[in-house]
């Protein structure tokens, strides 16, 4: 028989009771205020990194005590203050595979479209644009109205690339002198006309070739162009050539080498970018790129040491782009491959050898050397390979983009040889159309 709890024991145990739920509430209610405590700082968290205010990069170096929150890559870009070198790393990082692959083609209008004779932005451009942004455009004499005319086209241009956040694009032109000035030659245009190379040439004064490339340079700028095909390089050295012998400053090596170079500063202080043509030279060519495939049959003793002069110098000297050409050089590729596909003569001989290192731009791919035995997309993949980083005006864009892209998705073009191109490219940009 069990014994009765006195009163006073049952008053321990009672305030015992109460002691320990009292303490269990505490705790409870300690719990639940850490755990709120816990959420709001974890939800303060996540809203800082997501606004850019904490970068949880870890860190490479010393840490500094405070850091200023990371611009966007797309700000860095658009922002007119940005450095060049800040804007192409920018670019780099934020443009897609698609629009890097586009980058390296410069086109016609009408190869964009499909329309003929266009001289403004219409709906069908900017809807192709939208899928093929090319890197460039080029203009020639049936794009070409008169000043107001022009310049609207280029500023439209301009203004849809800037609506896409893309880089600016080249705005091309061949303005050489004489005749070679869809400018110049057009009577609705009041622009000082540049002699023609030759003549400048025979002049032997080559201030008055860095004279013609300021005075065209000037005006091109003032229409809102940024890159002129020209000066021509090409030695004569096959006088019946007559294509050349038109658009050449002469048969003396030497005397080509200060004039084209006195041109293309010219262009360069007028703030033009230059692209110096046709490597290796298409002086000493049988027949005419623009119908078939040109041979050159000299050697290529008399190749390197006149012929390629010009653009050895051009190459040492740093200019900011060099034109390739389709002429064929059997004496030195082997075969009848057009020089701008050709490894040996880009990769080799312009990069390797003459240590170039700007922008490297085919012929234009529409001529008869390609058209009549290549596919737009081969050649496009054989010239990005050779080392051009400019594709111009291919036969089809769409088919040539297209391969490119697919090329370097399967690495048949490697995305470092892309990346490559599309930096030097981006560079060049940079420099002349944001300064």
């Amino acid at each position: 028989m069990s014994k009765q709890k006195t009163p006073e024991v049952r008053r321990k145990k009672l305030r015992t009771r109460k002691m320990m739920r009292r303490r269990q509430f505490f705790l409870v209610s300690l719990l639940l205020c850490t755990f709120v405590a816990v959420l709001v700082g974890g939800l303060a968290l996540l809203a800082a990194i997501d606004s850019g205010n904490i970068n949880l990069s870890l860190p490479t170096g010393r840490v500094k005590e405070t850091e200023a929150p990371t611009e966007p890559a797309s700000d860095v870009a658009k922002d007119p203050n940005s450095s060049a070198e800040a804007r192409v790393n920018a670019w780099m990082e934020t443009l897609t595979l698609e629009q890097k692959v586009a980058q390296l083609f410069i086109v016609k209008p009408e190869g964009i479209s499909y329309e003929d004779d266009i001289k403004e932005m219409t709906t069908a451009m900017c809807k192709r644009l939208d899928t093929y942004p090319a890197g460039g455009i080029i203009f020639y004499r049936n794009n070409i109205q008169d000043e107001t005319q022009i310049k609207k086209f280029l500023a439209d241009i301009n203004t849809y690339y800037r609506s896409k956040n893309l880089p600016l694009p080249f705005l091309a032109i061949d303005e050489e002198g004489g005749q070679i000035a869809p400018i110049a030659s057009n009577a609705a245009f009041k622009v000082t006309k540049a002699e023609s190379l030759a003549r400048l040439g025979a002049s032997g004064d080559p201030s008055k070739a860095y004279e013609s490339g300021k005075t065209i340079g000037t005006y091109l700028k003032a229409l809102g162009f940024n890159l002129d095909y020209a000066p021509n390089a090409n030695v004569l050295t096959n006088p019946e050539n007559a294509e050349v012998k038109a658009a050449s400053f002469g048969a003396d090596a030497n005397m080509v080498t200060s004039m084209s170079q006195s041109f293309t500063t010219g262009l360069k202080e007028a703030g033009i970018i230059a692209s110096v043509k046709n490597f290796p030279g298409e002086g000493g060519a049988e027949g005419s790129t623009e119908e078939n495939l040109a041979p050159s049959n000299r050697t290529a003793n008399d190749m390197m040491s006149t012929d390629m002069a010009p653009f050895k110098e051009a190459a040492r000297s740093g200019v900011p782009m060099i034109t390739g050409s389709h002429v064929s050089v059997k004496s030195i590729v082997g075969k009848n491959t057009p020089a701008d596909l050709s490894s040996k003569m880009i990769n080799d001989i312009l990069r390797n050898q003459f240590g170039f290192h700007g922008v490297v731009s085919t012929d234009a791919m529409d001529k008869g050397a390609i058209l009549n035995h290549y596919e737009s997309d081969t050649a496009a993949i054989e010239a990005v390979n050779a080392g051009n980083d400019i594709i111009l005006q291919p036969g089809d864009y769409k088919k040539a983009y297209t391969a490119v892209l697919e090329a370097v998705k399967s690495g048949k073009i490697t995305q470092a040889k892309l990346d490559a191109s599309v930096k030097k490219i981006l560079t060049l940009k940079a420099e002349y159309l944001y300064g």
